[in-house]
């Protein structure tokens, strides 16, 4: 059985490493790079800010979005983070 994580910038379900154990993954959704962006001062919150304001694009190079991709219905995945508290 897969073990998924939730991106806690942009909600993308499928994070193969937990990002709040700063992981090296990056995310193909937001492509925020979780051990690197965030040593680099980046906040979730700015970069989720940053992501939206550019448009909500996949930033996947070589990986195509999910078909049924909808970043919208993504971001209520963050939910999940807010229930954490």
């Amino acid at each position: 059985m897969v073990c998924y994580y939730i991106c806690p910038v942009c909600g993308y379900n499928r994070l193969e490493e937990n990002p709040l154990e700063m992981s090296e993954e990056i995310c193909l959704s937001c492509r925020f790079q979780f051990g690197y962006s965030f040593a680099e001062g980046y906040a979730f919150e700015t970069w989720r800010k940053k992501w939206i304001e550019e448009g909500m694009r996949w930033s996947g190079i070589v990986v195509k979005p999910p078909t049924d991709w909808t970043p919208e219905i993504q971001l209520k995945n963050l939910e999940y983070y807010s229930n954490l508290d």
